[in-house]
């Protein structure tokens, strides 16, 4: 804090005393140590990054920024492969951001940055988190399942079934049926092996089979047809 105190003479030597401030003077920029950037997002990677999908908004929000004369107010720009996608602009006082209007390529990373000022104009440092944009389905290679017996235990595997990206966690859910749309030999839901081995009495040759490959997005792939026993 800064005051002046200012005497002024005239010629019959006669003065006037006058104080102006006190202003608030700060040369420091708002500390941003304890500062964080989180996406608003309910998929992460196996890595721990955050993953949305192109067609939906971009949320996110910010805390632990702190200064001791007090924040004026934020501003935040997007990034894409250190390009900008969306330019500084500026929240006002809000922590929290909804952008809509800016297209998002599939597979591809988008960093977010967050500065903040003081009533002094003096900017912080920028913090930084980034998020995946990734809409595609795990894709089918062409090949079937498997499935052995020994005795009553059946051995399916479908570990060329799928081109899947491990980082986005797939499940799988495994439908088994002596029929066509049947479910009388198993079903299994959230299997995170390529592999189901379980015990049953069924003594036929077909299995009408139902694999569905599902990622952390949400997004997912499914084949289905009649496997030999073997």
């Amino acid at each position: 804090m800064i005051s002046a105190h200012i005497t002024c003479y005239n010629d019959a030597n006669m003065k006037i005393l006058t104080t102006v401030g006190p202003e608030l003077i700060s040369y420091l920029p708002p500390d941003v140590k304890e500062g964080e950037i989180s996406f608003v997002t309910t998929a992460e990677t196996s890595a721990g990054f955050p993953v949305t999908c192109p067609s939906s908004p971009l949320m996110f929000f910010w805390e632990g920024i702190d200064d001791a004369f007090g924040i004026k107010g934020y501003s935040y720009c997007i990034l894409q492969g250190g390009q900008v996608t969306k330019d500084w602009g500026e929240t006002k006082m809000r922590t929290s951001v909804l952008v809509e209007d800016i297209s998002l390529t599939n597979n591809r990373l988008y960093t977010v940055e967050v500065m903040a000022s003081n009533y002094a104009g003096v900017y912080s440092e920028a913090i930084n988190a980034s998020i995946l944009v990734f809409g595609h389905a795990p894709t089918l290679t062409g090949k079937f399942p498997r499935i052995t017996r020994t005795g009553n235990t059946f051995d399916v595997s479908w570990n060329d079934v799928f081109s899947v990206r491990p980082e986005l966690q797939p499940s799988y859910t495994v439908t088994l049926g002596s029929e066509e749309g049947f479910t009388d030999i198993a079903s299994h839901k959230h299997l995170q092996e390529q592999r189901y081995v379980f015990d049953v009495s069924y003594t036929g040759k077909d299995v009408y089979t139902i694999i569905t490959c599902t990622y952390i997005t949400g997004t997912s792939n499914v084949i289905r047809g009649r496997v030999t026993v073997s």
